[in-house]
């Protein structure tokens, strides 16, 4: 009997393998816990592309872009060295991912968020707190300028302590005093701790009648606070320079409005 083989040759057909795309980024580093200082370099702040379980994607390759608008001070950096001079930077994603640098000058909690076409933006919380007591950034501010001495009426005194870039500081002790010593009763203490906005709100009244100038002087960190702005007739005290808040303790904060930002 003669047997006869039957060859089934069988075809394997190879599927390429799927390819997720990124369609989203992400910052992968921890949220900064900096200083305020145009000096300071934080460290790196690193940028995957990601598909959307979080997978890191090293084919990606495309530009972004890093912006700060809560902050019209924030700086960017390509290398740590050189820095532009408005709150947003330009970038790109390499293999997957971007890495910059970021400073500022004004405390708070800025926002950075990063964009590229076609991805989910990022974004991510920072910290940034003031630097050290700075005297010629420090100042009292009083109204009304002449009081009666009938024990009752205050003369408010308010001492707002900055850094060196106009950033309050709270938490820092501050002791109030005037020329005339005990003929002046200062409340609630003549040593208070500054607020979240640096400042300690004094109240002074006399019943000692006189017709002399009476000087408020100010001590924080060992040294004197003389620099002093009369707020009698003034609505509110606005820097400008960091924001629109005011200083005067009359809570009259402005609102930037489009058209009138500082913001790049």
């Amino acid at each position: 009997m003669k047997k006869i083989f039957i060859c089934l040759s069988l075809i394997l057909a190879c599927m390429p393998a799927a390819v997720f795309a990124a369609d989203q980024l992400n910052i992968v580093s921890m949220p900064l816990s900096i200083r305020a200082g145009s000096s300071i370099l934080s460290d790196s702040i690193v940028v995957h592309a990601e598909t959307a379980p979080g997978t890191f994607d090293p084919d990606c390759n495309a530009p972004c872009a890093f912006y700060c608008t809560q902050s019209y001070t924030a700086r960017f950096s390509l290398d740590g060295s050189a820095w532009t001079d408005t709150n947003r930077i330009d970038a790109s994603l390499v293999n997957g991912e971007a890495i910059i640098y970021f400073r500022d000058t004004k405390s708070g909690s800025p926002a950075i968020i990063v964009k590229s076409a076609g991805l989910a933006e990022a974004l991510q919380v920072q910290s940034v707190s003031p630097e050290a007591f700075t005297l010629s950034a420090s100042y009292i501010s009083f109204g009304p300028y002449r009081v009666p001495a009938d024990g009752v009426t205050a003369c408010n005194a308010v001492v707002t302590v900055c850094d060196t870039y106009g950033n309050p500081i709270p938490g820092l002790d501050i002791t109030l005093s005037t020329s005339r010593g005990n003929s002046d009763v200062i409340s609630p203490s003549a040593t208070l701790t500054s607020d979240a906005a640096g400042r300690g709100v004094f109240g002074i009244v006399s019943d000692h009648m006189d017709v002399n100038t009476v000087t408020i002087t100010a001590s924080c960190e060992g040294q004197l606070i003389t620099r002093g702005i009369n707020t009698d007739g003034a609505i509110g005290i606005w820097h400008f320079d960091q924001d629109v808040l005011d200083f005067s303790g009359k809570g009259n904060n402005g609102t930037i409005t489009s058209g009138s930002t500082p913001y790049g």
